[in-house]
C-alpha cells in the first residue's frame, strides 16, 4: 500500500509532499504516529503541498498495520475554531488529489481526526450530523497545550 501510494504521489509529481518525520505539530498540538514492529506508515503534507487550491486539512497519514489493516488518517491540528476545522476536513476528502490517493488505498479504515485545544467547544456542528453529511468516521481529541496525539492509538479500535 505505501508503496502504491509513493507512486502515486509521483505520478501527480507531488512526491515532494511526503514528510521525512511522522510527526506533526501546530498551534500548541501534536500528531504522530508510531507504527508496529511490522508495521509501514508514511506521512503527507496536506496544507500548501498536496492541496494548494482550496481548503484543506494540515496532513494526511497512511498506516499499513498488516496486509489486511490498513488506515489512513485526514488530520487537522487546531486551536479552539472546531466549524472550521471540520470545513478543511470535508474540501481536503472531496479534493481530487486526496480522492486520488485513497483509490490507490482501498480498502481501508479512513478517519478523520480533528485535534483541538481542551477548552474548544466542540458541539456545533454535531459530530454525528458530519459523520452523516460527509460519510466518514470522525474522531474528535481534545488535548492540552504542548501535548502530542498519537494516532496508532485509533487502530486498536478499528
Amino acid at each position: 500500500m505505501i508503496s502504491a501510494i509513493r507512486k502515486k504521489l509521483s505520478a501527480m509529481d507531488k512526491a515532494s509532499c511526503e514528510s521525512d518525520s511522522l510527526i506533526g505539530q501546530e498551534k500548541g498540538r501534536g500528531v504522530k504516529l508510531t507504527p508496529s514492529s511490522n508495521g509501514k506508515a508514511m506521512k503527507i503534507k496536506v496544507d500548501d503541498c498536496l492541496i494548494t487550491d482550496t481548503r484543506r486539512c494540515d496532513c494526511l497519514y497512511f498506516y499499513q498495520q498488516s496486509k489486511s489493516k490498513r488506515h489512513s488518517f485526514l488530520v487537522e491540528l487546531k486551536g479552539n475554531n472546531y466549524a472550521y476545522a471540520l470545513e478543511q476536513l470535508e474540501a481536503t476528502k472531496n479534493h481530487p488529489n486526496y480522492v486520488a490517493l485513497m483509490n490507490e488505498n482501498r480498502p481501508c479504515n479512513e478517519l478523520a481526526v480533528a485535534i483541538v485545544s481542551k477548552k474548544a467547544r466542540t458541539n456545533n456542528p454535531k459530530k454525528e450530523e458530519w459523520e452523516d453529511l460527509n460519510q466518514l468516521r470522525l474522531m474528535v481529541i481534545p488535548i492540552e497545550d504542548n501535548d502530542t496525539y498519537d494516532l496508532r492509538t485509533l487502530t486498536k479500535s478499528a
